[in-house]
């Protein structure tokens, strides 16, 4: 018996104890049930979340209208999503409520609740979701400053290094992988993809049920691996993923940003943009692919000092967050044209939607733990949600509120991705963003 499968078991035997075993780590993402990806309206379901820290300068983030997003001062920090005005909800007048400071960070997605909305939401659509960080604190550490997402009242760290959050997904890193040249779309399947993956693991859970006998795991051990056998199965009329190809779809995918992160340290200041770039790029891939219906990305953490340098500002984000206001606002305008990449490459068309891209099938959020780093409130914070929620979600707004809790914001995204019954704690849904 190799290594690599005593290992492979002990992860096994671990998940099982947790009550959480899909699948090996290696496509833990990809194990869901065909009844949970096709869910009420019949639409495929993605969320993605990115989080940027230290809020904005209220008068350089809030835009003239719904239609334009330049704002009244000399830095717009929305101008780079103008592209997609006619697919967002900027939201004003949202608040942290009960929340104060930077340490907020931990109730963006909670709203002081034990779960976050992505842990809600994967947790609904039995997937694993997907947490990418660009420096998500200080190096080599998990402190209360990097908290964002939480699990059963637990921080979960998002994952530093884009070629090991791929490599996580089964997904060989790019580097000097050669594009297909065939036309557009290419590659497999995410259904085929799975399959391919999935496969040993059916053997490998047929092998462990053997050792354990009729101890107490059996029971469980025979239902995984039926339900893994059911994803390995030949297509059938209700499929666990896009059947067409997906465009660019492929285990070892060519992917220009990621490998230009390959071998860097990733903790490091200086590679914050390159690994930013990275990480939306596999955040993207990941979607576009099925790989995964939940992404969270998590660019920097509380307090973080790192200076833009690639922008010629050599101060510390935190710092000037606390007064020195265009180049803040040129930091966070930075972040505007990463979330606008995001966008553009979620805005092709939906493999399992066909007529519909796939940003039409997304519940997509931008926002921050914090309003203003100035005044360091948790009142009208920048918040700006994109996408279609697959058809329950009315865009093109922007919405002046008048000191609305962020859980309704939350219970409207849940919903969007088929979550009933889940409040966060707040009034109901949002109902101006409802369709």
């Amino acid at each position: 018996m190799s290594a690599g499968k005593d290992i492979s078991r002990r992860t096994l035997f671990q998940w099982l104890a947790a009550g959480a075993l899909a699948a090996p780590s290696i496509l833990g993402a990809r194990a869901r049930s065909a009844e949970a990806q096709v869910t009420g309206s019949g639409r495929p379901r993605r969320l993605l979340v990115l989080y940027t820290p230290h809020g904005a300068p209220a008068e350089l983030f809030w835009p003239r209208s719904a239609t334009d997003l330049t704002s009244a001062g000399d830095v717009s920090i929305l101008a780079p999503l103008q592209r997609h005005a006619a697919r967002l909800n900027i939201l004003r007048g949202i608040d942290y409520v009960g929340s104060d400071n930077h340490y907020a960070n931990k109730d963006v997605l909670t709203a002081k609740g034990p779960d976050s909305l992505d842990t809600v939401v994967a947790r609904s659509l039995n997937v694993r979701p997907l947490r990418l960080g660009v420096v998500p604190d200080y190096a080599q550490s998990f402190t209360v400053d990097g908290y964002f997402t939480m699990d059963a009242g637990r921080a979960v760290q998002a994952n530093p290094d884009p070629v090991a959050a791929l490599a996580g997904l089964g997904v060989a890193a790019a580097g000097g992988a050669v594009s297909n040249p065939a036309p557009q779309p290419q590659g497999p399947s995410a259904a085929a993809l799975r399959r391919e993956a999935l496969a040993p693991a059916v053997a490998e859970l047929g092998e462990l049920r053997a050792r354990v006998g009729t101890s107490a795991p059996a029971a469980r051990l025979d239902k995984h691996r039926t339900a893994l056998a059911r994803m390995t199965a030949a297509p059938t009329s209700n499929p666990t993923g896009p059947m067409t190809p997906v465009a660019g779809c492929s285990q070892a995918p060519t992917l220009p940003a990621v490998a230009a992160a390959r071998g860097k340290n990733v903790w490091a200041h200086e590679n914050f943009a390159t690994v930013m770039d990275a990480q939306v790029e596999v955040a993207a891939y990941a979607l576009r692919c099925g790989l995964t219906r939940v992404v969270t990305l998590q660019a920097g953490y509380v307090n973080h000092g790192v200076p833009f340098t690639w922008l010629g500002i050599g101060a510390g984000h935190h710092g000037l967050s606390h007064g020195v206001r265009r180049e803040h606002a040129l930091c966070q305008q930075w972040f505007a044209l990463k979330f606008a990449a995001l966008l553009d490459q979620l805005n092709v068309p939906d493999p399992e939607d066909p007529g519909r891209s796939i940003l039409d099938n997304t519940t997509a959020l931008w926002t921050s733990e914090i309003a203003d780093g100035q005044n360091h409130d948790c009142k009208s914070v920048p918040m700006v949600l994109a996408g279609g929620g697959s058809g329950t979600l009315r865009t093109g707004q922007y919405l002046q509120l008048g000191s609305v809790s962020h859980a309704t914001v939350l219970t409207a995204m849940a919903e969007a991705m088929g979550v009933t019954g889940q409040s966060f704690g707040g009034p109901g849904a949002l109902r101006e963003i409802k369709a």
